[in-house]
This record gives structure tokens, C-alpha cells and sequence, in this order.
């Protein structure tokens, strides 16, 4: 393996470079390099391995994004943020004129439907009833779309982000 990143390093070999390299920075934590290594050997590597990097275009990364969405949108937001990142670091390095990943698709979540909250619902919020937590009656825990718990406030808001949390019918 070369130890200089050019536009003939494979992808593969430009991944093993730019993991030695963030772990002998170390100004990450070993969790989230091994995070980008299991996201780079599993589902980057895979399509873009054997490639140079003067072989990498933007519709072949769409190409690999594409596959991926059936996947889930996660693995795809994964993919592309890390091997951009890793792909930055061979534009610094002047392997590369520009990095692919930036010209890509963007991804972006469907927006989830509003859950509907009952008059039954509404009325244990208004007098604090069953569910309330010792924040008092202003507050109260249910579960999120991703059964997460979360608080819910008289105003019907979620406390952990802006908007409604529910639509009232």
C-alpha cells in the first residue's frame, strides 16, 4: 500500500490512509472511527472499492446512494456524510479537483404525519391527571413516533423541539 494519497490510490486504499490517519490525530474518539470504518467497509467499499480516485464521478456516487435508500435513509445520510468527509481529505490533499459527494443527491427524511391527540387525551393534560410527571400539572410524558417518551406541555408542544407534537381533532 502507497503511503501518498494520488488520483491513481483506490478507493479501498484511500479509506485504510484516511483511518490511520484520524486514529493517529487522535482527535477523535476510537467509537466514532471505528463508526466510520464499519460505515466505509460495509457500505461504501463494497461498489466504490476497486475504483481510482480519478474514476469517481458525482453519478456514481448517486448510483451507490440510490442502492442504499432501499436500505434505509440512514445508512444512505451515513454513507455519504463519511465518505465525503474522507473524500475532503483527498481534495486537500490534491488528489482529487473536487470531491464527488458534494455535487450528489441530497437526502432528506419523508415528513411523518402529525399523530392525532384524543379530547380524552387533551382533558388529562388540562387537569393533570394519570401520566403527569413531578414537573406538575404543565407536563406530561406520552410516547413519540419512534416510541421514544417525551414531554408534552399544556401548550401541546413537544419540550424537546420546536412545533406542535400533535394535532388536536
Amino acid at each position: 500500500m502507497n503511503t501518498t494519497i494520488s488520483a491513481d490510490t483506490t478507493v479501498a486504499e484511500l479509506v485504510d490512509l484516511w483511518l490511520f490517519e484520524l486514529r493517529a490525530d487522535g482527535r477523535l474518539e476510537n467509537t466514532t472511527i471505528n463508526e466510520y470504518e464499519r460505515v466505509l467497509r460495509k457500505l461504501v467499499v463494497p461498489d466504490l472499492g476497486s475504483l481510482r480516485l480519478h474514476e469517481l464521478t458525482t453519478s456514481r456516487i448517486d448510483v451507490v446512494l440510490a442502492k442504499l435508500a432501499m436500505k434505509g435513509v440512514n445508512r444512505q445520510r451515513k454513507a455519504k456524510v463519511v465518505a465525503g468527509a474522507m473524500l475532503d481529505s483527498a481534495l486537500q490533499g490534491g488528489a482529487i479537483s473536487a470531491n464527488p459527494v458534494r455535487g450528489s443527491m441530497s437526502i432528506s427524511r419523508p415528513k411523518p404525519a402529525p399523530r392525532l391527540l384524543m379530547v380524552t387525551d387533551l382533558e388529562t393534560l388540562r387537569m393533570g391527571g394519570p401520566g403527569m410527571d413531578d414537573q406538575g400539572p404543565a407536563r406530561a410524558e406520552g410516547l413519540g413516533r419512534h416510541g421514544r417518551r417525551h414531554r408534552v406541555d399544556a401548550r401541546y408542544r413537544c419540550a424537546h423541539r420546536r412545533g406542535p407534537c400533535a394535532a388536536v381533532e
